[in-house]
């Protein structure tokens, strides 16, 4: 509805610790965008793109970030974020595809016993999220399928204590030991089934980010198709301009000084920088003479 810095200071509210701090972090980059302030979409995206972050980011925060850097005529921070998008995304859907193919993967069954102990986050996921779909601990449905799982295989187990001391006890000759076998199938195929379910429904999550990841490629290529086109509009006027003073694009920058620090210090990952970045951008699209 055009309320964008309340939306900015609702989604600045979600926690660090929360699973959607990410997702909000992304909503407050394109609600910077729609503002008109690029530089500050940059000042959040920086905190997203680390590698630390690459398996529990979408491919939408690559896209919001490039659209930023080509608002602000950083050409070359564009062709950077191109290329991330293909190394992070390439690898990650050839995992989704081989779990669409066969939802029994090593990594899913991983997920699915720890989260029987108990609900897993996104961070806790570490680097079994490189081979998990991205919003894989936030779906209700697989959880609630795995707590049915959970409490079957009990069942189970109790079905196969009654079946064992039917042997034990020779109720077959009083006619039981059929029934109770029985019963023992059924539980057992309720426990598949519900393992079934569970896995059904990864395959689903797994085919939606392989649709997203190819939805925001597209748009990428938006972007690549602009970021070329704009190059060549560049060289034309540089031409054009040759026997002038100099014409230079200037994109972000950031003050410096001699007491000044720069995050992360020396390539390390401060946790306390992380959603406090902030990019100053000095005409970015202007031609300057000098």
């Amino acid at each position: 509805n055009g309320y964008m810095d309340a939306a900015i200071n609702y989604y600045k509210k979600v926690s660090k610790k929360s699973d959607l701090w990410f997702e909000a972090q992304e909503e407050i980059g394109w609600a910077y965008i729609r503002k008109g302030e690029p530089q500050n979409t940059l000042g959040v995206t920086k905190s997203l793109v680390i590698n630390e972050f690459k398996n529990l980011v979408g491919p939408e925060t690559i896209f919001v970030q490039a659209l930023g850097e080509l608002k602000v005529c950083d050409y070359p921070a564009v062709a950077k974020s191109l290329t991330t998008f293909k190394e992070r995304f390439r690898p990650r859907i050839v995992e989704m595809m081989k779990i669409t193919e066969n939802g029994n993967t090593p990594a899913v069954q991983a997920y699915i016993a720890k989260s029987k102990k108990q609900p897993m986050t996104l961070v806790q996921l570490g680097d079994l999220g490189a081979k998990l779909p991205r919003l894989i601990t936030r779906d209700m449905t697989l959880a609630r399928n795995i707590v049915i799982e959970k409490e079957m295989e009990k069942e189970a187990e109790v079905a196969a204590g009654i079946y064992g001391r039917s042997l034990a006890n020779s109720t077959s000759k009083v006619g039981l030991q059929g029934e109770v076998e029985m019963f023992k199938q059924m539980i057992d195929g309720q426990v598949l089934s519900a393992r079934n379910n569970s896995l059904g429904r990864v395959k689903s999550l797994a085919q939606e980010e392989i649709t997203e990841t190819h939805r925001i490629l597209q748009k990428m290529h938006i972007v690549e198709a602009e970021i070329l086109q704009q190059t060549l509009a560049l060289q034309k006027v540089t031409k054009a301009t040759e026997n002038s003073k100099a014409i230079e694009k200037v994109g972000t920058s950031v003050a410096t000084g001699r007491d000044t620090i720069t995050f992360p210090a020396e390539e390390q990952m401060w946790f306390d920088e992380i959603g406090k970045y902030k990019v100053d951008v000095v005409k970015g699209c202007q031609a300057i003479k000098r």
